[in-house]
């Protein structure tokens, strides 16, 4: 950050559980996972007639022929749920096709065990948790992984069915997929334990399915959000269409910080909100570090002592976190936007107040006459009514809008 350099990491893949992200310092751009539009569909149809529309990247030639249904998981063992290595003893999945519940073991493995057994197929099964996202994952037998509730209604088919029997066919990579794009269920969610006033993460990104060369055969990236965010790292600007959850349908700022990365829009963001090596100093001193703990971090020699200090909410983020208690219902924090757009371009402001929370800005128009110019605004936030139950949050936003841009930035308030 120093040297002008932006680093960039990925939020981690800890899944659904809130505070598991990692990469949360300020100066840090933590980028969380999404879907795209795009899937390598493969169908899976069932006796009766219904389709479910599930992912592979293997995509071999198959017909549309009924194959037997098996299902491992009757014996409810977390072996069996799983299709775990062992688990196919005791079942006759030959020429079949085998219902497995993800987890325990990669999906791959699972097909190798059903592959072993004589198995035809496999269809893996989302838990609750994993909801929508699906992995195209290279294979070694015809498989299709379907949604948690595309699982469910298949479960529910065999389980109410005396022969039951499916069919899977590949129909290739297809594009504009519904309710696209979502933050993944893998991807780690906020807020930070350690940066109490800061929205983490700050953007999502491409992170599922995303295809890499590895040698001799094709997968997906472990880690793609990273080098798909660094080309562009200056996104915290305009917000895009709104972004679903593909864990439980709600995304929050906790799950893609600003929304998801728009290169276009970051090349020309009209506003930007500049922080600098100094003002990470008045930071860490404000949080409480040491003058020792500081000088580490910096590398360098720090004097919290001769410094100003700032609290996290204070930060000059692109977003806005802030603590409201019954003791201090009332939080005032103060920006700084830079002017990268036209000469002379001004700005109206359009703002959603938090449930249970007041917002008043000052000023309410800013006037730009010259490029880098700087102007500053500030917000107070204020608990409206009754206090909210401890551990609660809302959102809202906060936009600047020209003729030309617009600039959002989430808002959070928490009630402690």
């Amino acid at each position: 950050m120093e040297k002008g350099i932006v680093p960039v990491a990925a939020a981690g893949n800890n899944g659904t559980f809130k505070s598991m992200l990692s990469n949360d310092a300020p100066w840090i751009l933590t980028v969380g996972a999404s879907s795209t539009d795009r899937r390598m569909r493969a169908v899976v149809k069932l006796g009766n007639g219904e389709k479910f529309y599930g992912e592979s990247v293997y995509q071999p030639d198959t017909s549309d022929t009924q194959l037997p249904l098996v299902y491992p998981g009757v014996k409810k063992t977390q072996e069996t749920l799983s299709c775990q290595a062992g688990s196919m003893q005791g079942f006759d999945v030959k020429g079949k096709i085998v219902l497995c519940g993800t987890g325990h073991t990669d999906n791959t493995e699972k097909g190798e065990v059903v592959k072993k057994a004589g198995g035809a197929g496999m269809i893996v099964m989302n838990q609750p948790w994993q909801g929508n996202t699906t992995n195209a994952d290279a294979h070694v037998i015809a498989t299709s992984h379907v949604s948690f509730k595309d699982a469910w209604d298949i479960l529910t088919y065999f389980q109410s069915t005396a022969n039951p029997t499916a069919s899977i066919t590949f129909e290739g990579t297809k594009f504009g997929a519904p309710l696209s794009p979502a933050v993944a269920d893998f991807s780690s969610r906020g807020p930070s334990l350690i940066n109490g006033g800061i929205i983490k993460p700050d953007i999502i990104a491409p992170g599922v399915n995303v295809l890499a060369a590895w040698p001799f055969q094709l997968g997906p990236n472990p880690s793609p959000t990273t080098p798909t965010s660094k080309t562009f790292s200056l996104c915290e600007g305009p917000e895009g269409n709104p972004i679903a959850n593909q864990a439980d349908g709600v995304a929050t700022a906790f799950t893609m910080g600003s929304g998801h990365i728009d290169p276009a829009a970051a090349n020309d963001p009209g506003l930007i909100y500049d922080l600098h090596y100094y003002d990470y100093i008045h930071y860490l001193c404000g949080i409480g570090y040491t003058d020792k703990q500081v000088s580490a971090i910096i590398r360098g020699t720090a004097q919290c002592s001769l410094v100003k200090k700032i609290s996290a909410e204070q930060l000059n983020y692109p977003s806005f976190l802030v603590s409201l208690t019954s003791s201090s219902p009332t939080v005032t924090v103060t920006r700084t936007v830079t002017n990268v757009g036209d000469a002379q371009e001004t700005y109206l402001l359009d703002f959603n107040e938090p449930q249970h929370v007041s917002m008043v800005v000052t000023p309410l128009t800013l006037e730009f006459s010259e490029v880098d110019e700087q102007m500053s605004y500030s917000v107070t936030f204020a608990i409206k009514g009754n206090p909210p139950a401890k551990g609660l949050f809302s959102e809202g936003y906060l936009s600047w809008v020209s003729g030309k841009h617009a600039v959002r930035s989430p808002v959070v308030a928490t009630f402690t």
